[in-house]
């Protein structure tokens, strides 16, 4: 049974950074490399004494209008004959695992009108590979000057439990180099933040993500259950929640950026589906505080 989710509301997004990523034109970028690790403190379930903790690392490459992710979050539970669900003997799930494949190709029809398309495909689950998301997006911006863009469009997203339609509207400023001392800002959907860079070296950001299932590191989403899970077997389970977050980066050459982070992840859930795709349970979540390094190269 597939379950429908449309997001029928319009999102607006404000950007001022010093590229307005979403729409932005010229050539592709270089190959680039991320490098993921982060860990999220214990947490109780529904505010029982069953609780886990997760660890996570993720790697990420990126050539032209390609994109490749792969990530894994390893479950520590504790008390699991506490948990609201399981068998009480066994560890719910051990892993959650990530990865994908996406496109993305931004273009000009004009000095003035550009587009951008984009395509994705995503694999979550436990152990065996299974339920694949597809996405596609696009969406046309309209340039008044080199520093001030505005644009409209359109995502899709689908998987065997949901859909999701999301139209937005974007307004973008470019103010220059990241690299110059002084604010940035970034506010848009699903990640806000913004900053203080005190040199070309070095920055402070607040951030805020809205919607932790776009997050990479396993930490949101919905991911399939093993065929014997304790849970529902061939079942599902989502993980959903808010993460407001402090970072510190470090930028010792234009190629490299190192990131040390701390989050914490706000009224989160946990839903769980049997393996028709129908949802039986949500839990809360307590909320946790967590930390992440990233180390960033592009050739």
């Amino acid at each position: 049974m597939i379950k429908i989710l449309k997001l029928t509301s319009l999102a607006v997004i404000l950007i001022l950074s010093p590229t307005c990523a979403l729409f932005a034109q010229g050539p592709p970028t270089g190959p680039t490399l991320k490098l993921d690790a982060a860990y999220l403190s214990e947490s109780s379930v529904e505010s029982s004494q069953g609780s886990y903790s997760v660890a996570m690392a993720g790697v990420e490459a990126s050539y032209k209008y390609f994109t490749v992710h792969a990530a894994q979050g390893r479950f520590n539970w504790s008390r699991v004959d506490l948990l609201p669900f399981g068998d009480g003997v066994n560890d719910p799930w051990s892993q959650l695992n990530k990865i994908g494949l996406s496109a993305r190709y931004r273009g000009k029809m004009s000095d003035k009108w550009g587009y951008l398309l984009g395509a994705g495909i995503t694999s979550t689950f436990e152990e065996e590979m299974g339920l694949p998301s597809y996405s596609l997006s696009g969406g046309l911006s309209y340039s008044f000057s080199s520093k001030l863009r505005v644009g409209a469009g359109l995502s899709l997203g689908h998987n065997d439990i949901e859909t999701t339609v999301m139209p937005f509207i974007s307004f973008g400023y470019d103010y220059g180099n990241s690299r110059n001392n002084g604010v940035f800002a970034s506010i848009g959907w699903p990640r806000l933040s913004a900053g203080y860079r005190f040199s070309p070296e070095w920055a402070a950001k607040v951030s805020l993500t809205l919607d932790s299932r776009t997050y990479q590191l396993a930490t949101g989403g919905i991911y399939k259950l093993r065929d014997d899970s304790p849970v529902y077997p061939e079942g599902y389970v989502g993980l959903s929640g808010y993460s407001p977050g402090l970072s510190l980066e470090y930028t010792p050459a234009p190629s490299i950026k190192v990131a040390l982070g701390l989050s914490w992840w706000l009224n989160s859930e946990m839903d769980l589906y049997n393996d028709d795709g129908d949802k039986q349970f949500i839990y809360d979540i307590e909320d946790s505080l967590g930390g992440s390094l990233q180390f960033q190269y592009r050739f």
